[in-house]
């Protein structure tokens, strides 16, 4: 008797299991989520996708070709975002989202291409790092590269 009762119970039950798994909030949601916002220049919405101080920091080749490292504090970054005139179109257009979890830590390795009102400026891949905080994927630093050779 105990047999007839648990299956059916089990069929009705696994599949609201997996509709409130897909629903829950992903690291790569919270990148879409920030880029969302930076092509909207909504400042609040990037501070409202971070935990604390974040890093951001870039990776390019100075004029000899030499690989150098940059690092921005994430206020100067939302500044210069909030100073954009409204005239430049830009957009981050990402290639595809390669997402890696253990417990509360994530990365979210995204592949770009950058254009400036139409024309390509450059491309490379963003490394996001995240850190789940009471349910929600906080990104707590971000690494790109930033290559004008595109084709390469």
């Amino acid at each position: 008797m105990k047999k007839h009762v648990i299956l059916p119970l089990l069929m009705i039950a696994f599949p609201i299991f997996v509709q409130a798994q897909n629903n829950e909030v992903s690291p790569e949601n919270s990148v879409k989520l920030f880029f969302e916002a930076f092509h909207d220049q909504d400042t609040t919405a990037m501070r409202s996708l971070t935990y604390g101080e974040i890093s951001l920091q870039s990776i390019g080749k100075d004029k000899m070709g030499t690989a150098q490292i940059s690092s921005e504090s994430f206020d100067d970054f939302l500044k210069s975002m909030a100073t954009i005139p409204k005239t430049v179109v830009f957009q981050e257009k990402i290639d595809s989202y390669e997402t890696k979890i253990d417990d509360s830590l994530a990365h979210v390795w995204t592949p770009y291409s950058f254009f400036l009102n139409g024309k390509l400026s450059h491309c490379g891949v963003n490394s996001f790092q995240l850190f789940k905080f009471e349910g929600d994927w906080k990104i707590i630093s971000i690494l790109d590269t930033r290559r004008r050779n595109c084709g390469d």
